[in-house]
């Protein structure tokens, strides 16, 4: 991204954090939101419940509190009331039932890892 001169900001790092949630890999979901902080970019709401997203399809309660901590710490109240249903939807299924969705693990975007694929018109 950065080779083709875009510069990637809070909805680009929050789409590779929920997509590593996706695949079942929330350590690199933190990783992806650590580069985020790194980089100088602000988290938004969505970010923190991407990462918190991905513990939950984990199942790891513990690390979905220390986040929803994090994201009360660092959002605006205002922010805050715009995510107040982070954990109806993080443990939604797909099938409507409670409880947590079975997914079956992909391999998620690693950081520094260039994809070499190039879309047409770019």
């Amino acid at each position: 991204m950065v080779e083709l001169g875009l510069q990637p900001n809070a909805a680009s790092y929050t789409s590779l954090i929920d997509a590593c949630g996706r695949t079942g890999d929330p350590e690199s979901a933190e990783k992806w939101f650590q580069a985020m902080l790194d980089s100088g970019i602000t988290p938004t709401g969505l970010s923190y419940k991407a990462v918190i997203n991905s513990h939950a399809r984990s199942s790891d309660l513990g690390k979905m509190s220390e986040w929803l901590a994090r994201m009360n710490a660092a959002l605006p109240s205002e922010e805050m009331l715009e995510n107040q249903s982070i954990f109806g939807s993080a443990f939604s299924r797909p099938d409507g039932e409670d409880g947590l969705a079975q997914r079956q693990p992909r391999k998620p975007p690693q950081p520094g890892a260039g994809s070499g694929a190039r879309h047409a018109g770019a």
